[in-house]
């Protein structure tokens, strides 16, 4: 009655759903054993040559249809969520994640859904360019436009990342040996990211006049791991104050924290 689509990802969960609301329409959430992410990030992947708790896999997949019938269940969406942040070069992985889904759809007579998730990424360097969407749907089409089946995906990252940004208080400017620091008065609890998981946020100067130096962007939290960008060529102005960092808007405030105490932050919404 409410509307709401139940997938479940484990046989635990088939078998607890099963329980619950006998007789009634579920999803699974596969597990393709394929990942795809930006760069090979490990720490991003889902799924892939190490084995993650995310999903069902084509070996258990017998199981879980034997859990939903004896429990009722019509199965009638597959879903898979196998990694972030791909761009343009991971597109051929995505193929390959495509592809391993069909002996998944070939054994749901009623499937009517199939959602393959996130993971479409915006650039978090220079030289990076931003994802073609005409080459992804086509990636999509080519391997999944044979099947009568509605196509959904979660492109929430994707709308978000780029819609905010940190703007930040410098506070030094300053060589450690013949490395140039230059200080923020925010730190990897703001917007966990690079520290988490190697995903480079980009400082940006609010002021195009100065001189350019490499140097490194430091947070303010007492960790090692707490430097938001290494050796970034950067436009350093003798009237520096703030700086923004780019690609702030999907999960910085929402995983952020009070480490050190230094957790007090302001957000604004512009519309």
């Amino acid at each position: 009655k409410s509307g709401l689509l139940m997938n479940c990802d484990s046989l635990h969960s088939i078998d607890s759903w099963g329980q619950l609301k006998p007789n009634s329409e579920i999803g699974i959430r596969i597990n393709p054993a394929i990942g795809i992410c930006r760069t090979n990030n490990e720490k991003l992947q889902y799924c892939g040559e190490n084995i993650t708790k995310f999903g069902v896999y084509r070996e258990q997949f017998e199981q879980a249809l034997q859990i939903a019938k004896k429990h009722g269940l019509k199965i009638t969406r597959l879903h898979f969520h196998t990694g972030c942040g791909y761009l343009d070069a991971e597109l051929e992985q995505l193929s390959n994640v495509l592809k391993a889904s069909h002996w998944f759809i070939e054994q749901l007579p009623d499937l009517e859904m199939i959602n393959i998730g996130g993971g479409l990424g915006v650039p978090h360097t220079e030289t990076e360019k931003s994802l073609d969407l005409n080459k992804w749907a086509a990636t999509i089409y080519k391997n999944l436009g044979q099947f009568d089946i509605t196509l959904a995906v979660e492109p929430g990252e994707y709308i978000a990342k780029d819609a905010g940004l940190l703007l930040l208080e410098t506070t030094y400017l300053e060589y450690k040996k013949d490395k140039l620091f230059l200080g923020v008065n925010a730190g990897f609890n703001l917007a966990p990211e690079p520290a988490y998981y190697d995903m480079p946020f980009l400082p940006v100067p609010l002021n195009s006049k100065g001189t350019v130096q490499k140097l490194s962007v430091a947070g303010n939290i007492n960790e090692a791991l707490d430097v938001w960008y290494e050796n970034l060529e950067f436009t350093v102005s003798d009237d520096m104050t703030h700086i923004a960092i780019i690609n702030a808007g999907a999960y910085s405030s929402s995983m952020s924290s009070n480490h050190c105490m230094r957790g007090k932050f302001s957000e604004y919404l512009l519309f």
